[in-house]
């Protein structure tokens, strides 16, 4: 059995006497003999080129070999930077879309906050609409921080300056670290957040600053993407690991985009005029992060039912 490999040339010098391809099939091509060569990419065989002679039979010369080799090299070459022109391409329209989505995201909440401030201040205004107004103002402030520390996380980890710091930590005050810093996030009147007891205690291995932002940008999306209804979230230790979760009645992920929403800077609607927000850095650094700490992260949605995300993390990391 004869099997392309890259660099290799198969010669079929007669094409009556062999046992690679039937004999009758190369009669009817009007093939008396043939050189085959398998072309290469990436160290894989990914097509061939065929030179044959219509009349001539026997061995093919060392100069039609190195010929052969030359035109293989060329075409392997060729593919190569049409693979790399459509990545550079893709590349390009990504940087453009997030430099479009990045100038959205800064300009309104600063918009919101020179807007509300201008307002505020109107020394005739009653108390009550003033503190209305500076809660706004407070609000459009957290988000643009929020926005700026994901952008910020981003390019350490893609830089590979973002270090893992692990110690143990009491899970019970983590917990409750986590729900205070979580409380302050802006929500909907509509909305409940619904912080769920800590199913036990037990002490984790990880590092907290890592893991605050995990839980942050996961009830931070929740609220976001619901316009009534709850978002809960709920901490379970079993075992040797520590599941998390937090779950929603919002507006859903479509079937064919949970297998992307982890994706940088991947958004369900990526246009400008987008009801939402969001420069889909968040559930990606999500990930990373997760994965840094030797867990897993997985959710389940339903579109006008909501999304759950649950974090699995083992409580002593073999691995960062």
């Amino acid at each position: 059995i004869h099997v392309l490999t890259p660099g290799s040339l198969v010669e079929i010098a007669d094409a009556r006497i062999q046992d690679l391809i039937p004999p009758a099939l190369l009669q009817r091509w009007g093939v008396a003999s043939q050189l085959v060569a398998p072309i290469a990419l990436g160290g894989r065989v990914v097509g061939a080129i065929c030179l044959a002679h219509g009349t001539r039979r026997g061995p093919f010369s060392n100069r039609e070999r190195r010929l052969t080799q030359g035109i293989v090299h060329a075409t392997a070459l060729a593919l190569a930077s049409s693979s790399l022109i459509r990545d550079l391409r893709a590349a390009n329209a990504l940087r453009s879309e997030f430099v479009s989505t990045m100038s959205h995201e800064l300009r309104t909440p600063l918009n919101v906050i020179l807007g509300f401030a201008e307002m505020a201040r109107d020394e005739s205004l009653p108390e009550e609409e003033r503190h209305d107004l500076l809660q706004r103002i407070e609000e459009a402030g957290r988000d643009l921080l929020h926005l700026i520390e994901d952008t910020l996380a981003m390019g350490r980890i893609e830089s590979g300056r973002d270090r893992v710091e692990l110690e143990p930590v009491a899970l019970p005050e983590l917990w409750e670290r986590l729900r205070g810093d979580c409380a302050r996030l802006p929500q909907k009147p509509a909305v409940t957040l619904d912080w769920g007891a800590l199913g036990a205690a037990a002490t984790l291995v990880t590092d907290a600053r890592k893991l605050t932002i995990v839980m942050r940008n996961l009830v931070h999306n929740a609220l976001k993407f619901t316009e009534a209804g709850w978002v809960r979230t709920h901490g379970v230790v079993t075992d040797d690991t520590f599941v998390l979760s937090v779950s929603d009645t919002g507006i859903g992920i479509d079937a064919r985009d949970q297998t992307t929403v982890f994706e940088m800077f991947r958004q369900g609607d990526g246009s400008d005029t987008r009801r939402y927000g969001g420069t889909g850095l968040g559930l990606h650094i999500v990930q990373r992060y997760v994965e840094q700490l030797g867990g897993t992260v997985a959710v389940a949605s339903a579109p006008g039912v909501g999304s759950r995300f649950t974090v699995t993390l083992p409580l002593s990391p073999r691995t960062t």
